[in-house]
């Protein structure tokens, strides 16, 4: 989608444009979900960002994708524990994510510090 194309680009704004376009026409899907937070993310609304994957995880529990961004965004924020949870659901899910076994890893290592 045009939304992902300037995603790739690191358009972040006129993705979140793009895309926000499309969730008022009523267009819902993972993807669509997928790519707004993380346009939200990069343009530094990380609060808005875990608020869309939120909803997001509700309709789509089993995505291994928007359970991995909810992760990695946590994580980033600092709220490492919370973190921990959506990556053991990822790999619950998908066992050979290496991101998510990376991720985890350091967390873990921060912890026992």
């Amino acid at each position: 989608t045009l939304g992902e194309i300037y995603i790739e680009k690191k358009e972040f704004e006129s993705a979140l444009n793009i895309l926000q376009k499309a969730q008022k026409s009523g267009h819902k899907s993972e993807k669509l979900y997928q790519n707004l937070g993380i346009a939200l993310f990069h343009l530094g609304e990380t609060q808005k960002a875990v608020d869309i994957y939120e909803s997001a995880i509700k309709k789509y529990s089993k995505s291994p994708e928007l359970l991995y961004n909810m992760g990695y965004f946590l994580f980033q924020t600092g709220r490492s524990a919370e973190a921990e949870e959506y990556l053991n659901e990822v790999i619950k899910l998908d066992s050979w994510n290496t991101n998510a076994r990376l991720l985890l890893n350091q967390i873990r290592k921060i912890r026992k510090k």
